[in-house]
C-alpha cells in the first residue's frame, strides 16, 4: 500500500541520516537518491528527501552541485530550502572560520595554501546560498529586526568569499540602524580589517573597541577575544600603541591564562612576544 511505501521511504531516510552521523555521506546520498526517485507524488517525503540531500552532498565537499540542489529546491519548497539553507551556511561558514584559523597558525607552506584552497571553495558556495537565502527573506514582509539575522549572514558569507565590498553594501546602512549590535559590530569589523588598507583599518579597530567596551565582566565570549586580537593586530600593521600589547595580554590573561583558547591565544602571544623584547 502507499502508507507501506511511505513508512519505508521514512526508514530509509533514517538509515540516510545514520550514514551522515558517521560520517558516510556517499553511502547516504546513494539512499536518498534512491528515495527520490520512489517518491512519487508524495511532497512531504520529495522535499524531506531533497533536504538530506543537500545536507549530504555538502558534507561530501561536492559543494557546486550543494548549491545546484538549494537553487532548484527553492524553485519548487521555498520555505522548507530556506531552513536547510540556513542550516548549511551556518555549518559552513563555521567550517570556512575554522581553516582560516588553521591557516593562521598552520606552518608548513604547502599545507597553508592547501587549507587556503579548501577555504575559498566553501566560502564561495556559502556566498551564493546566502545570496539565494537572503532573497528568500526579502519576500516575507518581515521586520528590520527580524531582518538582520539573513543580512548578517549573507554578509558574512561574502566577506568569507573575498567580496568585502560587496560584504560591506549590506552592512552599511544597518550600522545605523543597529548600533549597539555586537554581532553586527563584528562583521563590519571583520569586513574592513580583510580588506587590508589603512584608512579601513582605523574604522575597523572602531568596531572592535565597541566590542571590546560593550562586555565588563568574565565570562567574555569569542567575538570579545577576537576583538582584542584584531586591536593588536591593527596596532601593529598602524606602528601604533605596540609598547601596550605585551602588559595588555598579562591583564588579559588574568581573565582567562588561556586567552580565550586559539587562534586568539596563539596570535596574542606572538605580538606579546614581538613587542617584550
Amino acid at each position: 500500500s502507499r502508507q507501506q511505501h511511505n513508512a519505508a521511504s521514512h526508514y530509509r531516510l533514517l538509515l540516510a541520516d545514520l550514514a551522515l552521523a558517521i560520517q558516510s555521506p556517499t553511502e547516504a546520498l546513494v539512499i536518498i537518491d534512491e528515495v527520490m526517485a520512489d517518491t512519487g507524488k508524495n511532497r512531504d517525503l520529495l522535499a524531506r528527501a531533497w533536504s538530506k540531500r543537500i545536507f549530504a552532498l555538502a558534507s561530501d565537499n561536492q559543494y557546486e552541485q550543494c548549491a545546484d540542489q538549494a537553487k532548484k529546491m527553492m524553485g519548487q519548497f521555498p520555505d522548507a530550502a530556506a531552513q536547510v539553507i540556513n542550516d548549511n551556511l551556518i555549518a559552513l561558514n563555521q567550517k570556512v572560520d575554522d581553516l582560516n584559523g588553521a591557516v593562521v597558525i598552520e606552518m608548513v607552506a604547502d599545507r597553508k595554501r592547501l587549507l587556503r584552497q579548501q577555504s575559498v571553495t566553501m566560502a564561495r558556495t556559502a556566498s551564493y546560498l546566502a545570496d539565494l537565502l537572503l532573497q528568500w527573506a526579502k519576500r516575507q514582509a518581515l521586520s528590520e529586526q527580524e531582518m538582520l539575522p539573513y543580512q548578517l549572514i549573507s554578509a558574512k558569507s561574502l566577506r568569507l568569499a573575498g567580496r568585502g565590498a560587496d560584504a560591506l553594501r549590506i552592512l552599511d546602512p544597518l550600522l545605523g540602524t543597529f548600533p549597539n549590535d555586537a554581532q553586527l559590530a563584528h562583521e563590519a569589523g571583520e569586513t574592513l580589517f580583510d580588506l587590508h588598507e589603512v584608512e579601513h583599518l582605523a574604522a575597523s579597530g572602531q568596531h572592535f573597541k565597541r566590542i571590546i567596551m560593550s562586555f565588563d565582566q568574565p565570562p567574555y565570549p569569542h567575538l570579545w577575544w577576537n576583538a582584542w586580537m584584531r586591536w593588536f593586530q591593527i596596532c601593529e600593521a598602524m606602528g601604533q600603541y605596540t609598547q601596550d600589547i605585551p602588559l595588555r595580554v598579562r591583564k588579559l590573561r588574568l581573565s582567562d591564562q588561556n586567552l580565550g583558547g586559539d587562534p586568539y591565544r596563539s596570535e596574542m602571544q606572538r605580538l606579546a612576544n614581538k613587542y617584550g623584547q
